[in-house]
């Protein structure tokens, strides 16, 4: 979905890379095992960190988006027990976070960047259905 808001603006589709991947990943298990959201970790560590920790170049620069949402779409109660819920498919939950992303003028600014020719996406979701997305560039 990204690279179709890609080259609807006229830029080059993004590859994937499995090292922008395991960053993203990293980041959003993070977010999600210490209930933050930022792109800073509690420690300080920003996007930088994450990058040369992981062994991955910057010379070109890099950028990161983050969203979060609930697995559920809907949760039914009855007498305050949980008896039902419907969860968001992978389809919905991209949606989701690149219409967030899109809707977001510095995060829309990162998906646009021609300069990015790589890209990962990474999530985790907490045991109380909270996802963390985070989508590396470079």
């Amino acid at each position: 979905m990204i690279n179709v808001e890609r080259v609807r603006a006229g830029f080059a589709a993004l590859e994937w890379s499995d090292h922008l991947w395991d960053i993203a990943r990293s980041h959003s298990e993070d977010m999600a095992l210490r209930s933050y959201f930022d792109h800073t970790s509690p420690e300080g560590q920003g996007l930088a960190d994450r990058y040369r920790d992981a062994g991955f170049p910057m010379s070109r620069g890099g950028a990161e988006n983050i969203f979060t949402c609930s697995l559920a779409s809907t949760m039914w109660y009855t007498n305050g027990r949980l008896t039902s819920t419907d969860y968001y498919s992978q389809d919905e939950l991209a949606v989701l976070a690149v219409e967030g992303w899109m809707n977001s003028p510095g995060h829309r600014k990162n998906i646009l960047t021609p300069a990015w020719q790589m890209a990962g996406v990474g999530s985790a979701l907490t045991a109380d259905l909270k996802l963390y997305f985070t989508q590396n560039f470079g």
